[in-house]
């Protein structure tokens, strides 16, 4: 929540000025993240699996806080014990594409695009708590890094989180 929080700071001190792009390497965000985040994920008995991640360009500290949020929601929404949260991330020429994978219930088609709005939740969400104003924080700081973000089925269940940046 601290990550997102500054993140959240950084982005308004920003204004409409574009994102500082430097060099990131997303293995050491995604690192920090799960340092941070290693008491809830001890606490709920959940595997996380860390696949390749390519290096991009961007703001580290917004995109640290696309990270953190995606990581909290799939350990907010996975079920309790035994579930596995899965990163990672590929390039194809100028892109770089990441995802997180949780084993939560699936996001229903007409919500996909919807719970990416600020103060906007799936419909019939009532387990967690929050405002709605994360996953919207995300495409917000995504976009202007002149990337894209979604979400989709995973392969076996649960969602998948994706994002793509410049290379």
């Amino acid at each position: 929540m601290r990550l997102l929080t500054d993140s959240l700071l950084h982005d308004a001190r920003a204004g409409v000025d574009e994102p500082i792009t430097r060099p990131v390497d997303m293995v050491a965000v995604v690192q920090d993240c799960l340092r941070l985040l290693n008491p809830e994920i001890a606490s709920r008995d959940i595997a996380v699996e860390v696949g390749e991640l390519p290096g991009t360009t961007g703001d580290e500290a917004l995109l640290t806080g696309v990270v953190s949020n995606l990581l909290v929601n799939a350990l907010k929404y996975s079920p309790r014990s035994g579930a596995t949260v899965r990163l990672g991330g590929w390039r194809e020429g100028d892109t770089c594409f990441f995802f997180v994978e949780s084993e939560g219930p699936t996001i229903p088609v007409e919500d996909r695009d919807r719970i990416f709005e600020p103060f906007r939740r799936g419909t019939g969400e009532r387990r967690a708590r929050g405002m709605g104003l994360g996953l919207a924080l995300c495409r917000r700081i995504v976009e202007r890094h002149g990337g894209e973000i979604g979400v989709e089925p995973a392969d076996e269940s649960g969602n998948r989180f994706w994002f793509t940046l410049p290379a």
